[in-house]
């Protein structure tokens, strides 16, 4: 673990990011992107990643991303202005991977700064943007690359971009109080929920749901069980779960309900509590539900 000085009272206390890792961070200031970018790149360099810097095409956020005394990197460009194509992104992820590890490094490590979104406007929605990033977190999972992903607070809604960090494993940086709830792939076919879902984040929570749901309808195909074959079933595992109100039980029926055919939701690792009040509000008896719930 490293001390990274922040300026306050307290230093942001960090560890070595891992392959598979999704982070999510808040920029709270230029002075802060500039330093835990360092950091960043520098443990990936450390770790023997191959390093790139993905950015904005505007010239101002361009010039952000290309900090002095950093090591070696390569810069990427997004792929499309017009759209948020996770599918595509996670092709050139998997291609970079793939040479990185030819070439003797361990994987890839990717900042990106998220404020190309805004090179053309009106800026991507709460849903868009949880779709997005869960996606992709599911394919870093399964690849094995580091992304993280660097939401400038000055140039985002502060509420939306809050509840889009429950949409990553990881959080680092100055500005991350307890959001709530996460949700993230392990890169197994399972998605894992730990936290706390209630009325404040249940439109994240929902989001995400029908992300992980309709996930099997990407470009690429379905998503894969571990042996190989088509996913039919979405796993969400409550092993980290530590409450969840009427609201959001209500948010996970709802999802369920509009699955698209052939796709079984189980949920795994359910708490006592969890599974007790799902039976008294009468969801183990809603047919058009159709969750599994497991102990």
């Amino acid at each position: 673990m490293e001390d990274v000085g922040t300026g306050t009272r307290d230093a942001v206390r960090l560890d070595p990011l891992q392959p598979g890792d999704h982070v999510g961070w808040i920029v709270g200031s230029a002075e802060e992107y500039e330093r835990l970018s360092r950091w960043c790149l520098a443990d990936g360099a450390r770790a023997g990643d191959k390093l790139f810097v993905l950015g904005s095409r505007a010239g101002g956020a361009a010039r952000a991303t290309h900090l002095p005394e950093l090591p070696e990197h390569t810069r990427l460009s997004p792929l499309r202005s017009d759209a948020l194509d996770p599918d595509a992104m996670g092709q050139v992820f998997a291609r970079e991977t793939a040479a990185a590890c030819h070439e003797g490094y361990r994987g890839v490590r990717v900042l990106a700064d998220m404020e190309w979104l805004l090179d053309h406007p009106p800026a991507p929605t709460l849903e868009t943007l949880v779709d997005f990033e869960l996606r992709l977190g599911r394919m870093v999972a399964e690849m094995g690359a580091i992304v993280v992903c660097a939401y400038r607070a000055r140039r985002f809604d502060p509420g939306t971009v809050a509840q889009v960090m429950c949409v990553h494993g990881l959080e680092i940086g100055e500005n991350r109080p307890d959001r709530g709830f996460r949700m993230w792939s392990n890169g197994q076919n399972v998605w894992e929920v730990h936290g706390e879902v209630d009325l404040s984040n249940a439109a994240a929570f929902r989001a995400a749901l029908e992300t992980a749901l309709s996930d099997g309808d990407s470009p690429d195909g379905p998503a894969r069980e571990p042996n190989g074959d088509a996913a039919a079933t979405v796993r969400l595992r409550l092993s980290g779960l530590r409450f969840i109100d009427v609201t959001g039980m209500r948010t996970l029926a709802l999802a369920a309900q509009s699955r698209r055919p052939g796709v079984r939701l189980v949920v795994q690792a359910a708490p006592r509590k969890f599974r007790r009040w799902w039976e008294l509000l009468g969801y183990d008896q809603d047919g058009d539900c159709g969750v599994e719930i497991q102990a």
